[in-house]
């Protein structure tokens, strides 16, 4: 297994997606139970969804030159599947949780 050479920055994405999904939960959650803090739950959402986004795009997989965190309409058929998420989820869930994962466009794992 590889070492993934962007460490930091892979972690930093994975981090800020699982706090993206958490706000998410809570926009789901808060409209029923404090509707005055929704503004701000919006506001932490969309801000965490574009950092999310931008890093998404900045991280490339060394042997593809793919992006492991932007999932088009296919993956690679050996893509791995963790925690039952596959695609750029497993991703970030295996990154966050782990510290490895397994690019979804070519099969190739990395530690970090």
């Amino acid at each position: 297994m590889e070492s993934y050479p962007n460490k930091n920055l892979m972690l930093t994405n994975a981090y800020i997606a699982l706090a993206a999904w958490f706000s998410l939960v809570l926009l789901i959650v808060f409209p029923f139970v404090a509707p005055d803090y929704l503004p701000f739950i919006i506001t932490v959402f969309l801000s965490l969804a574009v950092i999310h986004t931008v890093l998404a795009f900045m991280l490339k997989c060394p042997n593809c030159n793919k992006r492991p965190t932007v999932q088009g309409l296919s993956i690679h058929p050996d893509a791995e599947e963790a925690y039952k998420l596959n695609g750029w989820a497993a991703v970030i869930v295996r990154v966050a949780f782990d510290k490895q994962f397994r690019c979804i466009h070519c099969a190739k794992d990395y530690k970090l």
